[in-house]
């Protein structure tokens, strides 16, 4: 609470009292003057009557400080002007010096409107009487109800987001300086929005106005990165397409307002409205507090000016600015983040909070031709599963084209029929079965025609290389005969085919080139060509997983593409490939039951299981080493046998393990070895606690 003149000396109520033309008597005390200053400003109606005659500029200064509260004098002071503090009395010459302040500040201070708080630093605040005198900050006039059937812009922004990352996927764009998108790939990715902008006469990614800032979110959201020199998702792009609608956008408007808080760098990289942080604070503010109606456009700036405190100097000029910013932000920013839209002299605010207020997505409608399916995309179809598709589907009139060149692109990038099938139930429903088979029809076109490495070994005489192809030894090595003259050799086979010749006497003279130099990046340090191997080894088998289930991560061709451009050999690349093949085989035998071959079929299995059963019928612990087929590894356990099962023509064992810290079954057969353990292991659960065994 401050009251008027409160903190002020001798000398300050002397000044003050000449400033209001008050009579003042020298011989009056500290406590004289502030009384009968007070009564006269007070209950004489001094203050009332200044407060009518302030100008516009000391109005808006104490505005300010009715809506933010006490200021820091230094910052009230750049925005309002200097206040000079009499500190000892002046010779008459100066005594008229404070009948005329020089700042709107000093004059609102000398007559009791504001106070300096002592402290470090000093503060300026409201006395109590002024801020009883003064009206309410100005509030928003609320105008007509709104139109329920306003499109949910929150809903459309995410949709498009989704688009935009799926498509810029697909295209594989080369980002101009590192960050720009170019402008033939910026109207290709404008084509395929639902709401396409108008690009004529745009001659750069800066001059559109949505897409720019689809990508500005995109960029604070962390949900794009430059890949092999390709702009591309990032993983958490495809963590983010998992969310539902609100919490999709929830993590957008988070990235914007920490870009803001931290300085708004990306923000002024991609030159988006320049709105100073108190406005834009106060107009969030605003906006948030208010119900979902319309208000009048002058009104709500009105309402937001008292926290946006101008600079001394062209304090009217600033103000302007901020209206300008203010009604830029309502025509661009808030309407495309769905939070407010300006309509004429009237600002709309059609939008709620929460996830009941974003509609839910909704399934597509798949069509047949004679030479496509096509998607009738919804108004809000999944994220996910469509950002996937238009990484190799086409889109036109929001409607997917899926037909043989579609199947092409997917098979170029990883994706086969099954996970194409997959893709397209998740924004449809179950396919029938005749549509996967035309999938799979146009995969097997896909791969019947493809450009592939391989060592060839060639002959002018055919009888030598028939004669090579009956060898049993070599046939192995051979991948299959080109023509008369010609034999395909596997690519990671040439050095025992080389052998293998030589020593049937037939020197190969090498027509290979020779091995290059280890691939480099861009700044010049060369990578590991093995890891570069065994990364895309690992990316190639996360591809094909998606035929046994859907993935959480999608994984662009164009990153796969970057790894293999660091393997030195190229045929090393098809290789790879065939042992991916391989791994999904092993993968898909396991899936179907076909557990691999035990490795215990040369331990003696009757010692094994006489030496487990002596340990049974004797209480003690063993340790042993056990094959797990599910791990695929041999653990060494300390187990206590429990029971002694046969069933299905198999032997098992139940007993304490020490390793799991549970009861475990164990199949005997899977036992490599028995070790006698004199210490018992802890006391099984639920057993006796003098045996430790429940029964067979």
């Amino acid at each position: 609470m401050v009251t008027i003149f409160q903190e002020r000396t001798w000398y300050q109520l002397r000044a003050a009292s000449q400033a209001l033309r008050l009579p003042f008597d020298t011989h009056w005390s500290r406590r004289q003057a502030q009384d009968r200053l007070r009564g006269r400003a007070i209950d004489g109606g001094e203050l009332k009557r200044r407060l009518v005659r302030l100008t516009r500029r000391e109005r808006r200064a104490l505005q300010t400080l009715q809506a933010s509260g006490p200021m820091i004098r230094s910052r009230f002071s750049r925005h309002f002007g200097g206040i000079r503090i009499c500190r000892q009395r002046h010779p008459v010459s100066e005594a008229a010096v404070w009948r005329i302040p020089y700042s709107p500040a000093e004059r609102l201070w000398l007559f009791g409107f504001v106070e300096i708080l002592p402290g470090r630093p000093e503060h300026i605040a409201l006395t109590d009487e002024a801020a009883q005198l003064l009206p309410p900050l100005p509030i928003p006039v609320r105008g007509e109800p709104l139109n329920p059937q306003a499109v949910d812009e929150r809903t459309a922004l995410c949709r498009d987001l989704a688009v935009w990352l799926g498509s810029l996927a697909a295209l594989k764009a080369r980002p101009l300086h590192g960050r720009w998108i170019a402008l033939t790939a910026l109207r290709r990715l404008n084509d395929r929005l639902p709401r396409p902008e108008a690009l004529d006469g745009v001659r750069s990614e800066l001059g559109t106005g949505r897409l720019r800032f689809l990508h500005y979110l995109a960029e604070a959201a962390g949900l794009v990165a430059s890949t092999g020199a390709r702009l591309l998702p990032t993983p958490a792009a495809w963590r983010w397409l998992e969310q539902p609608p609100h919490e999709q956008w929830a993590a957008l408007w988070s990235a914007l307002e920490a870009d803001r808080r931290a300085g708004s760098f990306l923000w002024r990289r991609f030159r988006l409205p320049d709105v100073t942080e108190p406005a834009w604070t106060a107009l969030i503010d605003r906006l948030r507090r208010a119900p979902p109606a319309s208000y009048a456009l002058e009104s709500l700036v009105a309402a937001i000016l008292p926290y946006c405190p101008p600079p001394f100097e062209r304090w009217e000029e600033a103000d302007q600015s901020v209206q300008r910013s203010i009604a830029t932000l309502l025509d661009t920013v808030l309407p495309w983040m769905g939070i407010a839209r300006r309509a004429g002299d009237w600002v709309e605010m059609p939008t709620r909070d929460g996830a009941d207020a974003m509609p839910a997505h909704q399934r597509a409608r798949i069509e047949e031709t004679p030479e496509a399916l096509l998607v009738r995309l919804p108004e809000h179809p999944a994220p996910l599963p469509l950002a996937q598709a238009l990484d190799w589907a086409d889109l036109s009139d929001w409607t997917l084209i899926v037909d043989a060149p579609a199947m092409r692109r997917a098979w170029g990038q990883g994706v086969s029929a099954v996970t194409s099938a997959g893709i397209l139930a998740e924004l449809c429903g179950p396919l029938p079965n005749a549509w996967l088979d035309r999938l799979q029809a146009w995969e097997r076109e896909a791969r019947s025609l493809r450009l592939r490495r391989m060592p060839v070994l060639t002959d002018d005489d055919p009888s030598v290389l028939d004669a090579l192809c009956a060898d049993r030894g070599l046939r192995a090595l051979i991948d299959q005969p080109l023509s008369a003259h010609h034999l395909a050799v596997h690519a990671d086979q040439v050095d025992a085919l080389c052998r293998r010749l030589e020593r049937r006497g037939f020197p190969v003279t090498h027509a290979l080139p020779a091995d290059s130099a280890p691939c480099s990046t861009s700044s010049g340090t060369s990578r590991d060509p093995a890891a570069a191997a065994y990364a895309y080894l690992a990316m190639r088998v996360f591809q094909k997983l998606a035929d046994f289930a859907p993935l959480p991560l999608h994984l662009p061709a164009a990153a796969r593409d970057t790894v293999a451009a660091h393997i030195a050999d190229p045929n090393v690349i098809d290789d790879l490939d065939r042992m991916a093949e391989r791994v999904l085989d092993a993968l898909t035998r396991v899936v179907q039951g076909d557990a691999p071959p035990s490795p215990v079929h040369d331990a003696p299995a009757e010692s094994i299981r006489t030496t487990l059963r002596q340990a049974y019928d004797a209480q003690e612990a063993v340790t042993i080493d056990y094959f797990s087929p599910a791990r695929g590894a041999i653990t060494t356990r300390r187990i206590a046998p429990l029971r002694w099962i046969e069933r299905g023509g198999a032997v098992y064992v139940e007993a304490w393990c020490e390793l799991d810290g549970d009861t475990r079954t164990f199949r005997v057969d899977r036992v490599l070895r028995v070790v006698s353990s004199p210490d018992p292991p802890g006391a099984a659960p639920d057993g006796d606690p003098e045996t430790g065994r429940t029964g067979e």
